[in-house]
């Protein structure tokens, strides 16, 4: 069955998505912050 293999790599890729998601929400965050800071 060769469906398997690809469920697995679309499993994979949704991981990777997530973990990118939640660095680029961190690296948002922190540059609104110094945005923020930079406009006192």
């Amino acid at each position: 069955d060769s469906s398997s293999p690809d469920d697995k790599d679309i499993r994979i890729l949704q991981e990777k998505n997530k973990e990118i998601f939640k660095s680029n929400k961190r690296i948002l965050r922190s540059k609104e912050l110094w945005e923020s800071k930079e406009k006192q």
